[in-house]
């Protein structure tokens, strides 16, 4: 991921992370977690979350996946969630979705629309 992409990404993320007021208390624990950098309790807090069709914490876990922060960096994973957030019609997921297919291969994508297909199809189980 290029270095222009990881700093829009922290810019919106931080952004976010001052506008919480109406968010679930679970989702509020993940942001404080991830802006502290505590990021195996964002993760521990959002997973369960996006795995519910959460697209916010689906968004915050593309985000992870793309920066390596509390999982190991991973573009396809990164992608898929972005996907399944942009397919519920979170708008900045599909902005970094298209950004982070620029970096990757088609085999890559392909790979990640895959995923994104089965973990829809499997309610999140597994993903």
């Amino acid at each position: 991921m290029t270095h222009a992409i990881k700093t829009i990404l922290l810019v919106v993320i931080m952004l976010l992370g001052s506008s919480l007021a109406g968010f679930a208390q679970d989702y509020d624990k993940g942001v404080r977690a991830f802006i502290t950098g505590d990021y195996p309790n964002a993760l521990k807090e959002w997973r369960p979350l996006a795995e519910q069709g959460n697209v916010d914490a689906q968004w915050w876990l593309g985000g992870m996946y793309a920066l390596g922060q509390g999982v190991i960096q991973d573009n396809v994973y990164a992608h898929m969630w972005y996907n399944i957030a942009a397919s519920d019609g979170y708008e900045d997921a599909k902005v970094f979705r298209d950004a982070l297919a620029k970096e990757m291969t088609p085999s890559q994508i392909e790979e990640a629309q895959r995923l994104a297909r089965e973990c829809l199809k499997k309610e999140y189980k597994g993903c």
